[in-house]
């Protein structure tokens, strides 16, 4: 499996931000489990990947499983690291899992399945990252986007 390091020239911030992402897809790949953000400001109205932050001492495979859980209810512990992307104030590990699983809204912000094509294809409301994070974490697409759902 590869894995893609994205890095930003900046350097590191002594309260560096460490979170993770996770990306819940079908067995067959054509859909996504995805939150409604309510907070932070830039998210709210749109959907991201489900996640947080890392506790002290927590490692970030640990991390994914308790986020996960907390915010779906579902115990996924098949994930695997994609991606780790940082900036000057953050570290984010991105993960990956696939499963037909059920998912409960557990907290104020919904979780709900999502169409990969509808990502990518930009039809749903999403935050702009997973318009390539998706496709990444499945190393290949197969969305047939039409211009007319792109405007």
């Amino acid at each position: 499996m590869k894995k893609m390091v994205v890095g930003f020239l900046f350097s590191k911030s002594a309260d560096m931000k460490k979170m993770v992402v996770g990306f819940l897809f079908s067995k067959d790949e054509k859909i996504v489990a995805l939150i409604w953000k309510k907070r932070p400001e830039f998210q709210a109205g749109k959907l991201n990947g489900i996640g947080g932050n890392i506790e002290p001492g927590e490692s970030p495979y640990d991390a994914m499983i308790r986020e996960f859980k907390e915010e779906t209810g579902t115990d996924v512990r098949d994930w695997k690291h994609f991606c780790k992307m940082t900036g000057s104030e953050f570290e984010l590990e991105c993960f990956k899992a696939f499963d037909d699983v059920q998912l409960a809204s557990t907290t104020d912000e919904t979780v709900q399945w999502v169409r990969v094509s509808d990502v990518v294809c930009g039809s749903a409301k999403v935050v702009k990252d997973l318009m390539w994070m998706i496709p990444m974490a499945l190393d290949t697409i197969d969305a047939d986007c039409r211009i007319d759902e792109l405007e």
